[in-house]
């Protein structure tokens, strides 16, 4: 009994660790630090960060220095020597977003024009 419970214990853990350590790019040393350590192994991966570019955007952390667009929140990444002026307004495009207006905007889109009040139903402009 005592063993199943450790068991399960481990895998939480190590699950834990493993989203922890996702974020910032290193999942397989969140699961090993999270199963021998448990909370002080997540600890420790959050300490440790993530070791490689960050994203100008969002700053999770990038796969590589050749990636053109960011996993996290899809930016597109110009290389360090280009300085394009498409890639610029790109970047310039992505900076001024909000993400909260443009998902309220897309629930505007959804929800379709609003209603007529009720005691305009059935009318038209003509009549009043």
């Amino acid at each position: 009994m005592d063993s199943i419970i450790f068991f399960c214990v481990c895998v939480i853990n190590g699950l834990v660790g493993y989203a922890i350590g996702q974020r910032a790019g290193r999942g397989l040393a969140g699961i090993l630090w999270g199963v021998l350590l448990g909370p002080i192994g997540w600890v420790v991966i959050l300490i440790a960060g993530g070791s490689g570019p960050k994203c100008p955007r969002c700053q999770g952390v990038l796969p590589s220095a050749e990636v053109r667009a960011c996993k996290h929140c899809g930016a597109i990444i110009a290389s360090k020597g280009a300085k394009s002026k498409k890639a610029e307004k790109i970047r310039q495009q992505w900076a001024a977003r909000d993400p909260l207006e443009e998902w309220e905007a897309q629930e505007r889109m959804k929800a379709g024009p609003p209603a007529a009040p009720e005691h305009l139903k059935g009318k038209s402009w003509d009549e009043e």
